[in-house]
């Protein structure tokens, strides 16, 4: 009996440990406890953030974290400290008629330095948090780049009216996920996806604010599956 042929553009099964970072096996047995204050809206986020980057880039992944962000803010961040000192250093030992023409180039310097930070920060980098890539051996070389989005939003307010106490009263985490696969020669897309999905921080907060990690990675694992294509008998 021939084989069945698979229909072109469909989801490609997972065929090796490297293409399959899903179903999610925990971190580790007994993950380290992140307890967090549960009225705080920015210390659950940033637990979420650090929980998806480890989960994401852990080495049977071989997602390789690309700083790109960081680096560029760095650079702006340093270039502006580093001429604040200069031209205070150049000001302080030089009179002040004398220095006034390199001081004010410094601060102009300075301002247009930090203006840059700050928008490359608000209209680049925006809510991303995570940005990886990985090249995959399996029949072909490939490779594959993901990027994440992640933001808090607030309750919904038919749940604040209501007054019952729910995980629709509690802020939640909203995660974009956007993924490409290429052949190495990246010029021609293998699969390409993007995802969304949003779920309250009671669901992965206890009332003491511990976190279930193995439960958020779980998640996470759920919409890497769909956003790369992965068939899996949990995905939903």
């Amino acid at each position: 009996m021939a084989p069945k042929r698979r229909i072109a553009g469909s989801p490609e099964p997972a065929t090796s440990p490297l293409r399959a970072p899903v179903p999610p096996p925990p971190l580790s047995d007994s993950p380290e406890e992140i307890k967090v204050n549960n009225y705080n809206a920015a210390e659950l986020k940033v637990a979420c953030d650090d929980a998806l980057r480890r989960y994401i880039a852990r080495p049977d992944t071989s997602f390789r974290t690309v700083n790109r962000h960081t680096d560029i803010k760095l650079a702006l961040g340093w270039s502006s400290v580093i001429i604040a000192g200069l031209t205070a250093a150049y000001g302080y030992k030089v009179e002040f008629e004398k220095s006034k023409p390199a001081v004010w180039v410094g601060v102009i310097l300075y301002v247009v330095l930090s203006s840059l930070y700050s928008l490359y920060a608000y209209f680049i980098e925006g809510d991303t948090i995570f940005e990886g890539k990985r090249k995959t051996y399996a029949k072909r070389v490939e490779s594959e780049r993901i990027r994440v989005d992640a933001k808090s939003n607030p309750p919904k307010y038919s749940s604040i009216l209501s007054g019952k106490a729910t995980t629709a009263s509690a802020p939640s985490y909203q995660m974009s996920m956007s993924y490409v696969r290429l052949t190495n020669s990246g010029k021609t897309v293998i699969h390409k996806g993007k995802e969304r999905a949003e779920a309250s921080y009671a669901t992965f907060f206890d009332s003491e604010g511990r976190m279930d990690v193995p439960k958020f990675e779980a998640w996470v694992a759920a919409v890497m599956a769909r956003v790369m294509g992965i068939r899996t008998d949990n995905t939903t």
